[in-house]
């Protein structure tokens, strides 16, 4: 009896272990959706879960299991990496970095501000990168 019980739970156990594997893909094939599109304000949980070939109410239970953050704010987070290198690397104004990684100016403003506990401008001033100035030495 003990043998019938273990051979259908580890039946059971296999199909679990597949359905979680093909979950995994299907993330997987969402993050590169993401990667791909995220400057894309147009982006959203019905585009990605039709590429990863789900409803978007299975996509995002799956999400909420898989990633333990909210779609949203992983896309946020994305976009404002994104933001902080392009404000320290370049003197590109926050509006159009903002539009550069799928933002609109006025969100971009106040998300950056929640998550970075500053400003787009302020951030940009504490963090530069020091340029580099010619420096003239006088011969004598």
């Amino acid at each position: 009896m003990k043998r019938k019980v273990d051979k259908i739970y580890s039946k059971e156990l296999r199909k679990y272990k597949k359905e979680m594997l093909n979950a995994s893909k299907r993330i997987r094939t969402g993050l590169e959706y993401i990667g791909k599109n995220y400057t894309r304000k147009e982006l959203s949980l019905g585009k990605i879960a039709s590429y990863a070939n789900m409803c978007y109410k299975s996509f995002s239970y799956l999400w909420g299991n898989t990633m333990k953050v909210s779609l949203p704010q992983f896309i946020n987070d994305i976009r404002i990496a994104k933001a902080k290198e392009l404000l320290v690397k370049t003197t590109i104004k926050s509006k159009y970095i903002a539009e550069e990684v799928g933002f609109e100016d006025t969100n971009f403003c106040r998300i950056f501000k929640d998550k970075e506990h500053t400003s787009p401008l302020e951030y940009r001033k504490k963090h530069k990168l020091p340029t580099l100035k010619s420096s003239k030495k006088k011969i004598n």
